[in-house]
């Protein structure tokens, strides 16, 4: 049994003493219970809003479920990408005895540490041009789901 839902009407009913359950009583508590009802159908939209507050986090499919609920909730065409990721090469002293060429057949970069990782962006943000939304409104919602350490970029794809 759920608490939250309540049928109202039978409520105000059982709650109206047996002796005075006329039409002309009851219509009366109808009349006050009006605002109750108000209250009750506000508080039940802000129960529904804040259970879908909670159920999304800054796990990739439900950031991706938010936007695609958000701006494209017919044909869900907005995903999202890993971002572009350096792989860090070491170089190692000749006390070390660990050989690595820099340049064999192909370029070897060297990157600071700074540089190691996923640089700028640790995930990307697709969405087709055809889709309408607004990049303020856009990256409000994703700072308020996302993770606090990382970084992203929105790709409009045309």
């Amino acid at each position: 049994m759920n608490w939250v839902y309540i049928n109202t009407t039978k409520l105000y009913r059982w709650l109206l003493p047996r002796l005075i359950r006329q039409p002309k009583a009851k219509a009366f508590v109808d009349s006050f219970m009006i605002s109750f009802d108000n209250l009750y159908a506000k508080f039940f939209k802000n129960r529904i809003a804040n259970l879908y507050f909670i159920e999304i986090n800054g796990q990739v499919v439900k950031l991706e479920k938010m936007l695609n609920d958000k701006y494209d909730f017919v044909q869900r065409r907005i995903y999202l990408s890993d971002g572009i990721y350096t792989h860090l090469e070491y170089l190692y002293t000749n006390a070390e005895d660990r050989v690595i060429y820099i340049y064999d057949t192909t370029p070897t970069y060297l990157y600071q540490t700074s540089e190691q990782g996923y640089g700028q962006t640790s995930f990307v943000i697709n969405i087709l041009d055809a889709i309408n939304f607004n990049e303020a409104e856009l990256r409000g919602l994703v700072d308020t789901y996302k993770l606090v350490s990382k970084q992203y970029s929105i790709n409009i794809i045309t």
